[in-house]
């Protein structure tokens, strides 16, 4: 059940992943995060490198004060625009104003000639909303025809128009400065070409592209214009302090002559005149500023045209690339969340994804592709919202599991040490596995002898209290009990925590066991009860070591001859007249270390085994083999 619900969770993180990217989903929802993110993206890669190729004229705050209150006459653009054409050598002036009405005659007719002799672009606005009358106002352009590079073009269908007067009208290079903010009131895309009448009107840095005989959409993917239904989407490659910008009122003042330090600056350069004052209402919000003259938006288009930064890709193959970036990423995190060991683990896999994703959202907002950037996201948090939380609910039930289970047979700072360790993976935990371990097997010597006069509840507590005093050396050792054998125990050491010096471990165990029971042994004597005395086996070997239990109950232990063997040198302790009995490899780790002294007892041959040395220790003070 647990791996259908895994993979059903995979499976629906992909298919949220692709359904995303192909259509969007809960646009009320997503939609802001994208588009938050994408400004986020595009304000960090923008650059602060000087942009030469369009300069901005700036008519500000101190320019109304210098000149006087807008609007000012015609006859002042006119030399505004005459003086940066003439004495200034720019290309072509853009002027970012619309001029819906007729004003000074001989203003208006300086700025037709400019226009008609293709040194100035004027504006014109077109409205996009359903207005109720339309916004019908001066005179619209006559457009063009559509050409055939632009046939597959999606352009965006007007609905009404703010346009200049009627002595303006058959300027040949206008361009529109209409524009269709996102739901939260910024300006992302802009409408490289709007429709009206049956004709095709650029949007303003086009035009004016257009104007100098460059064509506009040459090198543009179709479905570069057609993103955004009919919008295309601005890079916004450069910070607004990019640009070069001149206060107008210093091109006004030519009362000794051109500005020398302007003309460089000027020279062959597009010129965007507009407005920065804030009484002439021509501000919008953009992904690199809340509040910012418009003039600054057409300059950053002007920029992407003249450079061609457009999609490198053909777009259809750009969404198939990243879609599979998309979804690898989702593939890669389920993998990581599946492979967790640990919170390290975990932690490691989520910041190598999302670095990952960090990287493929710089790549696509820096190429300007259209596809979304969020599709891996909205995958991300479907495994976190559903396979995470399962995964841990799981690891909490494995790991109570595990606590109850281990908990009857090591001791409480190595069960912690498990739980803390290997918590994610009871599995492979408690999975039986071949290794090196020390078995201890301990018994009460005579125990028959010494309960046989004594009554039921007597002999219950003289045997617990035998139990207690051998089973606290093998806790306080962190070993690993294996069982109780009725009036002695089994224990070993070296699982299910590895450790490298086990019969170390065991050896202090069984010296711990036999002071232990000395003092016992006074205790019982002080009482009228008989006196007890402990054997011990020790013998180290390969076993199988895990969870043997059934469905019926569970028991972690270990199988295997040295189990067998360490059972036969408790046996035949009271024999060799020993308390602690062991075989070679204890005796030799033990002497290494010099925990015990230890001494050659001689060889036995044990059915089984063949011939065996057998080593014995030094007891205790107070201790007896019995």
């Amino acid at each position: 059940m647990r791996q259908v619900l895994r993979y059903g969770l995979i499976v629906l993180a992909l298919v949220v992943t692709t359904v995303h990217h192909q259509t969007g989903l809960w646009p009320a929802l997503t939609s802001p995060i994208e588009l938050g993110l994408r400004d986020t993206m595009q304000h960090a890669l923008a650059s602060d490198k000087d942009q030469d190729e369009v300069v901005l004229v700036d008519i500000h705050e101190q320019s109304l004060q210098a000149v006087g209150p807008w609007p000012w006459s015609r006859q002042t653009l006119a030399e505004l625009v005459d003086s940066l054409i003439n004495q200034y050598e720019a290309r072509i002036v853009v002027l970012d104003i619309v001029l819906p009405t007729a004003r000074d005659r001989l203003g208006d007719q300086a700025l037709a000639r400019l226009a008609e002799e293709k040194k100035l672009v004027l504006s014109e606005v077109f409205d996009y909303l359903d207005r109720e009358p339309a916004l019908a106002s001066g005179v619209p352009s006559a457009g063009a025809p559509p050409r055939q590079e632009s046939k597959a073009a999606t352009p965006l269908s007007a609905k009404g128009f703010l346009a200049n007067h009627e002595g303006l009208a058959r300027a040949p290079c206008v361009g529109n400065i209409g524009f269709l903010p996102d739901r939260d009131g910024k300006l992302r895309q802009l409408p490289l070409l709007t429709e009206w009448q049956g004709q095709l009107h650029f949007t303003l840095a086009a035009a004016a592209l257009e104007c100098l005989g460059l064509n506009a959409l040459q090198g543009l993917p179709h479905e570069a214009l057609q993103q955004g239904q009919g919008q295309y989407r601005l890079r916004f490659a450069h910070h607004d302090s990019s640009w070069i910008v001149i206060p107008a009122d210093m091109l006004l003042d030519q009362t000794a002559g051109p500005d020398p330090e302007l003309l460089p600056l000027l020279r062959n350069r597009i010129v965007i005149v507009g407005a920065s004052a804030l009484g002439l209402s021509d501000r919008v919000a953009t992904p690199l500023s809340s509040s910012i003259s418009g003039m600054f938006v057409h300059a950053q288009l002007l920029s992407e045209l003249l450079r061609g930064q457009t999609q490198k890709l053909n777009p259809p193959i750009a969404m198939r690339y990243s879609l599979m970036a998309h979804l690898g990423l989702v593939l890669v995190l389920a993998i990581g969340l599946l492979r967790s060991r640990g919170l390290a683990w975990l932690a490691g896999s989520a910041a190598t994804v999302v670095f990952l994703w960090g990287l493929l959202t710089a790549w696509q907002t820096s190429t300007g592709a259209a596809a979304p950037i969020t599709p891996a996201l909205w995958g991300f948090a479907v495994l976190a919202l559903g396979l995470i939380p399962w995964e841990w609910i799981e690891d909490r039930r494995q790991a109570r599991s595990t606590r109850r289970l281990l908990s009857r047979y090591v001791a409480p700072d190595v069960l912690k040490e498990i739980l803390k360790s290997r918590r994610t993976d009871q599995a492979s935990l408690l999975a039986p596995q071949s290794t090196i371990i020390t078995v201890l097997v301990a018994d009460m010597a005579g125990y028959s002898e010494a309960t046989k006069l004594l009554r039921l509840d007597q002999a219950a507590t003289l045997t617990r209290s035998f139990l207690s005093a051998i089973t606290r050396p093998v806790w306080q050792n962190r070993g690993t009990l294996d069982r109780y054998t009725g009036d002695g125990l089994v224990a070993f050491w070296g699982a299910p925590v590895p450790d490298p010096e086990h019969s170390l471990h065991a050896l202090k165990a069984a010296q711990q066991m036999l002071a232990a029971v000395a003092a016992l042994k006074a205790e019982l004597t002080a009482q009228g009860l008989p006196a007890v005395s402990v054997r011990i086996g020790l013998a180290q070997g390969p076993a199988l070591v895990g969870d043997f239990g059934t469905p019926y109950r569970a028991a972690y232990t270990a199988v295997g001859n040295c189990i067998n063997l360490a059972a036969r040198l408790e046996a035949l302790a009271k024999e060799k007249g020993t308390a602690i009995l062991m075989d070679q490899t204890v005796a030799q780790a033990g002497k290494t270390a010099g925990v015990v002294e230890t001494q050659l007892l001689g060889n036995e041959t044990i059915r089984g085994f063949g011939a065996i040395a057998l080593y014995g220790a030094a007891r205790p003070a107070g201790s007896e083999t019995g």
